[in-house]
């Protein structure tokens, strides 16, 4: 089976607004888009945002999220947060782990939840290939300097390595 490129239509982008928070947002051409915000470096979806992401009934969700933690595909305590909304009437939202949003879009049966597979399969498939997946256009577009600091930390380290690998060699050369 073969995959189109998918950097050339990456549904996913990520955003800072002022406050500094960042939140992801996740969109298909049919114009359905669903925006998580991030806790930290972690995202959590409510069941609501996770039947709008895969376009399908919130019970449809919950029988699957129900399904993953019965058969131990995932643990409870882990990929599951309470996060605190705040508004007219304050009130506590479940929230589920990224971990638990892939497992929902890997059961699910509908048109949104086949191309988020698509998407997640072709990054999966990048990074078995090559090693390591980049979203160059999300680091050119800014606000990701402790990733790009990261990212150049993890160069230099291989970079250092090759070059101890080229002295080692150097060095059974001149003994020969």
């Amino acid at each position: 089976m073969s995959m189109q490129d998918p950097s050339a239509a990456e549904p996913v982008q990520v955003f800072e607004d002022g406050s500094g928070d960042r939140f992801l947002i996740y969109g298909v051409d049919d114009g359905a888009r669903v925006e998580i915000r991030f806790d930290g470096d972690a995202l959590w979806m409510s069941q609501a945002q996770i039947a709008s992401l895969f376009g399908r009934d919130v019970s449809v969700i919950s029988r699957h999220i129900a399904a993953i933690l019965e058969e131990g595909e995932l643990g409870d305590a882990a990929d599951l947060h309470f996060l605190q909304i705040k508004g007219p009437a304050d009130r506590t939202v479940r929230a589920y782990s990224l971990d638990m949003v892939i497992s929902v879009g890997y059961r699910v049966s509908s048109a949104q939840a086949t191309l988020f597979r698509r998407w997640a399969t072709a990054v999966l498939i990048r990074f078995a290939t090559r090693g390591f997946v980049v979203e160059a256009e999300r680091m050119k577009a800014g606000g990701e300097q402790d990733r790009i600091r990261e990212l150049r930390d993890i160069i230099r380290d291989i970079r250092s390595e090759e070059a101890n690998l080229y002295a080692e060699i150097r060095q059974i050369c001149s003994l020969c």
